[in-house]
């Protein structure tokens, strides 16, 4: 039995012990089922308190049940990953962050190759001219359909990429912060469909995740297990983001939207990194500083466009507007 599955049958055998207790105290309190959930705390203080109400109630089996549910909800906890940790403070901030890009950013759709209306084209359909060489040989004439066109997307694609400050000054709070900011984007990207890859920094660049790869199970324990031990040593923040404005260019189409996705706070290699942002501008790739928490200015003074946020319940909105903008400014 895989992980998944292990977790989907406790939570069902768990929503069935909440059944029963529900029930044993709605046959107790004849109360109504909305009113059972609420009522079941004041359960141990009104029982004897009413007239036949012990005799009404089967104490061992309600006992019972209490002991099976606190098992179940500490072996659902025992078997939760460290992502899964991660993840569920934020899975609904996470939920929030894809509706709201979804607004605004198109489902990827790639180029194709369709056959012209005359005998030419951009790209030799090598399949047909083998058929057509074929043709020629028997017959000594020539099939003139060989050549196909690039046809023009009817929607564009994006591609992401998170760079991930793993250095010393992102300790305590911040790093939890970051962390979280980052299973949060990846997991809204994820269910977007949206490519996106995943680097971190501190004295050297490091990926984490490729683009192309696939965010299945295995691979965000991957993802995390790869970036616990930081943070840690210097900021070489600028590398970093060098290597990822390469890596996202090699890894795009022409017509792709590019975004990276900086979660920092601020503090490193600052004026390399703006003459970066520079050159990011002409390529067309669009820089986003992401800072969480308390002390972040730093942020905005290395980064044009930022996200500042005190709390990361605002992040969904806040990064999703900026995201917004830079679209809307690239389409005018």
């Amino acid at each position: 039995m895989s992980e998944t599955e292990a977790r989907q049958l406790a939570r069902e055998a768990l929503e069935e012990v909440h059944q029963e207790l529900n029930q044993q105290l709605r046959e107790r309190n004849h109360l109504s089922p909305q009113a059972a959930g609420p009522a079941l705390s004041q359960a141990g203080r009104e029982q004897g308190t009413q007239s036949g109400s012990t005799s009404e109630l089967n104490l061992p089996a309600l006992e019972q049940l209490v002991r099976q549910k606190q098992e179940l909800e500490s072996h659902l906890e025992a078997i939760k990953s460290d992502y899964d940790r991660i993840h569920a403070p934020v899975a609904v901030m996470a939920d929030e962050l894809a509706g709201e890009l979804k607004n605004y950013l198109r489902e990827t759709t790639r180029p194709k190759y369709a056959r012209p209306l005359r005998d030419s084209g951009a790209k030799l359909d090598m399949r047909a001219a083998m058929a057509s060489q074929a043709t020629y040989e028997r017959t000594g004439t020539y099939d003139p359909e060989v050549w196909i066109n690039r046809t023009h997307p009817n929607k564009r694609g994006q591609k992401f990429l998170f760079l991930l400050d793993e250095s010393g000054s992102m300790g305590g709070e911040k790093w939890q912060a970051a962390l979280k900011a980052l299973v949060m984007g990846m997991e809204a990207l994820e269910s977007l469909d949206i490519d996106f890859g995943v680097m971190g920094f501190s004295d050297r660049p490091v990926i984490h995740k490729q683009i192309q790869e696939n965010f299945d199970l295995s691979n965000r324990k991957t993802i995390l297990s790869s970036i616990q031990g930081s943070p840690k040593n210097g900021t070489n923040d600028a590398d970093a983001l060098e290597m990822g404005m390469e890596n996202l260019l090699l890894a795009s189409e022409p017509e792709d939207e590019l975004f990276i996705i900086v979660i920092t706070d601020g503090i490193g290699k600052s004026e390399q990194v703006k003459r970066l942002q520079q050159r990011a501008r002409e390529q067309q790739i669009h820089i986003l500083g992401v800072g969480v928490g308390e002390g972040m200015q730093p942020v905005a003074d290395v980064y044009e466009d930022h996200a500042l946020v005190p709390d990361l319940a605002q992040l969904p909105y806040e990064l999703s507007e900026i995201i917004r903008q830079k679209i809307e400014r690239d389409e005018d």
